[in-house]
């Protein structure tokens, strides 16, 4: 197997930081979710019983 170039490093390391951001933005939307579905969990629990 041929020793891998840094132009292949580079491009590599680019793919890698774009998936980083992509799942970064992908978890604040989950938590952003979340937050609201507790929220909710919050005011449907604090109603009293019909």
């Amino acid at each position: 197997m041929p020793p891998v170039g840094i132009e292949t490093l580079t491009r590599r390391i680019g793919e890698l930081e774009q998936r980083i951001l992509g799942l970064r933005s992908e978890l604040a939307e989950r938590d952003e979710d979340l937050t609201a579905a507790r929220a909710a969990n919050r005011d449907l629990t604090a109603q009293p019983d019909s």
